[in-house]
């Protein structure tokens, strides 16, 4: 019976850790473009900060890589072990559990502390979110344009064609 609660846990907590390490990656690469932009909104890009930023989040990228080259697989037929191999392989993959919550604290943190600087700054406090494009941008803006329907008397939202239309004439 031991033994099959400890290859459930097993599985469950190489799943999880799988999991983690990806959430990890997408969470360094949000607090990345986050710390990006508010150094550009800074003029900071080229500084000193920036460097060290860029430092830290290659050595954490290259742990995570190892994390995930050092956590078993969840394919693995963990039937043929033996109750200390199971114990063993368990604590190994607590360990690296452990220090994929630490990156995921330190990025969430990042993230968190990103935000705050963009509120500083005026600018939205989403760090998660990209810009859509200039494009995009620029489509949505004059969807949204309001315009007088004078003959109604009220307002109504013009179309792209109706802006492109009113240019050529």
């Amino acid at each position: 019976m031991k033994s099959l609660d400890l290859w459930l846990d097993l599985r469950k907590a190489v799943n999880v850790l799988e999991a983690d390490l990806l959430r990890v990656e997408k969470l360094m690469e949000q607090a990345n473009h986050s710390r990006e932009a508010i150094a550009v909104a800074k003029g900071m890009s080229g500084s000193g900060q920036m460097m060290e930023w860029k430092q830290n989040l290659e050595a954490d990228r290259k742990e995570v890589r190892q994390l995930f080259e050092k956590s078993p697989a969840f394919e693995e037929d963990y039937h043929v072990l033996t109750v200390q191999m199971l114990e063993s392989t368990l604590t190994k993959v607590r360990r690296l559990q452990a220090r994929a919550n630490e990156l995921r604290w330190t990025y969430e943190s990042a993230l968190r502390a990103g935000d705050e600087e963009k509120r500083q700054l005026g600018g939205p406090a989403e760090a998660h979110t990209r810009s859509a494009g200039p494009r995009k941008n620029m489509r949505a803006r004059y969807q949204r344009k309001i315009d007088i329907d004078k003959e109604k008397n009220r307002f109504r939202p013009v179309t792209i064609e109706e802006i492109l239309q009113n240019q050529s004439e």
